[in-house]
């Protein structure tokens, strides 16, 4: 075998094993996630308590993906992904968090992949990928389930570089031509618009790409002319143009991704006004913010999922982050000939940060650990270049320093994970560094109220979010469920009213609210609320059940077009197939009723009223065999049920069992001598008795 192929094999065998490496060590540092839960904090929106989500890809579900927008954001390849887990797993947390962490793992690799294709350094690249795989700054975006957005756009928009490079390199990079006909520039588009439509914040992949054309691919001012200055200078910036009209469709599909956001964004409100966020502050905040984050990635102390907005950042603090912006990329400037990997690892992590600094603030944060999944790779690109650099000549101490960093990072990556076990672990965390606000005690007491079932002890949460934040609806919301809860029905309409106060259009308030309000018996205001509900959110499934529930007494036609529209929207919503079913059985329609409630039973086979319900269909239909079976399976689920102990005498009774029915009676009686059916029953069949 010639020496060049024998050093080719062995190349390729080392990248075989690095990429496997990386791919092994995420899955090994992240498996504890396999076993984690949902949070309270997104999840629910997106998957948990998404009703088309949950009813998986059907041909409305996969319309409704692409044109409805999910938690104010527009990303319909992120929310189909989560409809084909839910097509084939249901809400298994695990599987969601094993996609989530799988994509991670496929995206060191990448990151690997891309460098060692650009300057053809393995081990600087894979030091970059080690970074990206196991830096603690990344768990957010890999153990939130709703950050599945984060590495799927990151997925493409990686693959997209990969495309643009291979095209890049079998083009003339000497002028201003370019082959638009080469079938990897194409494929870098498309890849690029399935990255946006996994989440628009890989806009500004066209500035990456001519940062690669400046270093390393040198395709800017790369050739040298023997011609006069002024001739040179044109030729330069013909090439210049000729680069920024190559991204013309890339800068297209830029501008529509954002003007889709902005529209979705605006139109859903999560777009904070200047009223409430000025300008002012939105620009001082985004300057301290770069400097917070660089702070956190050299330094990943005091992580958190949520940091709120301060009432002020101090003048000395945004000086100083003024200064230290400029004086880091004059240096930069002045040292790119000898170091250009320092200017382009710096606009790489300036500018992905661009969509996410807050300057169009979205949501009330001031920044999140989950906005530096792409933009870190500059800074990591920065250190493992400026290492190699700086310790030319010591090869062993960078080695030894880039050693350290790794098991450093793994340490603080492993110890990150665990606080993401479930809501309760997450945001006790959260407040615990001080950062989590008003919304980290709400969160906690959602978990104490709807996992642990202890709505009085979560209670004391609501307040004290209150107490951080008076304008802030859901903890009121949640105070009337955890009312709610404890039966304190006034207290709960006087919560969910406040909330209301605040937000008009809180559709989840409205429905809750007719639940509390027909509780306390105020029907006729309970139907509104219900109403309310769905006219602000028509594809609410709850809502329908629960106006469907209200109008059985009243409207039964009515109230079989809801439950019917409920089943619809949430096909697995066991409560609303099994109350469909009985209002079916009152309207006489008896064999659509036995369809609704053998779905019931399918859906949750412990579910005693279904089977109970269904045993009384078929005895109405005299099918009695198939009636005992149903009856005596409620039985074993719940043996206190005198009523269909009496209606199994009944079906035996039928069968000709006539003794074995009768025991069943005096066994009724017998505990319960009281039980007119019971007695009523044995007189018939034993009239001589």
């Amino acid at each position: 075998m010639p020496m060049n192929s024998t050093n080719n094999f062995k190349e390729r065998c080392w990248i075989i094993i690095l990429c496997l490496t990386l791919i092994a060590a995420v899955l090994v540092i992240y498996k504890p996630v396999f076993g984690y839960d949902f949070t309270n904090f997104d999840d629910p929106d997106y998957v948990s308590e998404n009703d088309h989500v949950i009813g998986g890809l059907t041909r409305q579900n996969e319309f409704w993906a692409f044109t409805n927008p999910v938690s104010s954001n527009w990303h319909p390849l992120t929310t189909l992904s989560f409809m084909f887990v839910c097509q084939f797993f249901g809400l298994n947390a695990g599987v969601h968090h094993i996609v989530n962490v799988c994509l991670h793992a496929v995206n060191s690799a990448l990151v690997f992949l891309l460098l060692r294709q650009l300057t053809g350094m393995r081990w600087r690249s894979a030091f970059v990928a080690a970074l990206f795989a196991l830096h603690p700054l990344h768990v957010e975006s890999v153990a939130w389930i709703s950050e599945r957005k984060d590495v799927l756009s990151a997925f493409f928009c990686l693959l997209a570089m990969q495309a643009y490079i291979s095209y890049a390199k079998n083009v003339n990079s000497t002028g201003p031509k370019f082959n638009f006909l080469n079938s990897y520039y194409w494929l870098a588009i498309f890849l690029f618009a399935l990255g946006l439509m996994s989440k628009p914040s890989i806009v500004t992949l066209p500035f990456v790409l001519l940062l690669l054309d400046f270093w390393p691919l040198k395709r800017i001012s790369s050739f040298k002319l023997q011609t006069s200055s002024s001739a040179a200078q044109e030729l330069k910036a013909q090439n210049f143009r000729g680069l920024i009209f190559e991204k013309s469709p890339f800068f297209a599909l830029s501008i529509g991704a954002s003007v889709i956001t902005l529209i979705v964004q605006t139109r859903t409100g999560s777009v904070q006004t200047l009223d409430a966020i000025p300008i002012g502050f939105r620009i001082t905040n985004s300057f301290v913010s770069y400097i917070r984050y660089l702070d956190k990635t050299f330094w990943p102390s005091n992580l958190c999922v949520f940091y709120p907005h301060p009432s002020h950042w101090p003048l000395w603090q945004i000086a100083g982050a003024v200064l230290l912006l400029a004086l880091i990329t004059i240096l930069f400037i002045r040292m790119w000939q000898k170091w250009p990997y320092l200017l382009m690892g710096w606009f790489w992590f300036l500018g992905m940060l661009v969509p996410m600094i807050g300057l169009v603030q979205t949501g009330t944060q001031a920044m999140a650990d989950r906005h530096m999944y792409l933009p870190a790779i500059g800074i990591f690109i920065i250190i493992s270049w400026g290492l190699n650099d700086v310790f030319s000549k010591i090869r062993w101490l960078s080695s030894l320093i880039a050693i350290t960093t790794l098991v450093a990072c793994i340490i603080a990556t492993s110890r990150q994970i665990t606080y993401w076990q479930n809501s309760k672990t997450l945001f006790e965390h959260a407040i615990a560094t001080g950062n989590g606000g008003a919304l980290a005690y709400n969160n906690v007491g959602q978990y104490l109220l709807h996992n642990k079932n202890q709505p009085a002890e979560s209670i004391n949460y609501f307040k004290i979010a209150l107490k951080i934040d008076p304008r802030y609806e859901t903890p009121y919301y949640n105070l009337g469920n955890a009312f709610t809860g404890l039966e304190q029905y006034p207290e709960a309409i006087d919560q969910y009213k406040a909330a209301l106060k605040i937000r008009p259009d809180f559709a989840e308030a409205h429905n809750n609210l007719g639940s509390a309000l027909e509780a306390d018996g105020k029907s006729d205001e309970a139907f509104g609320e219900f109403q309310t509900a769905i006219r602000l959110k028509p594809d609410f499934a709850e809502a329908h059940y629960n106006l469907a529930d209200a109008l059985t007494a009243k409207n039964l036609d009515e109230a079989l077009k809801e439950y019917e529209r409920a089943i619809q929207i949430r096909p697995d919503m066991v409560e609303a197939h099994n109350n469909f079913g009985s209002a079916l059985s009152t309207a006489g329609r008896l064999n659509e009723a036995i369809r609704e409630f053998k779905i019931a039973i399918r859906l949750k086979p412990d579910m005693a009223p279904a089977h109970n319900n269904l045993g009384n269909v078929l005895l109405k239909s005299r099918r009695f065999d198939e009636a005992v079976v149903e009856f005596e399976t409620t039985l074993k689920l719940n043996p206190d049920l005198l009523q269909t102990r009496c209606n199994l005498a009944i079906c035996l009774a039928n069968q000709g069992k006539s003794t074995e029915a009768e025991s069943l009676l005096r066994n009724v009686l017998r505990d319960h001598p009281d039980f007119t059916p019971a007695q009523e029953l044995l007189k018939l069949l034993n009239p001589d008795k």
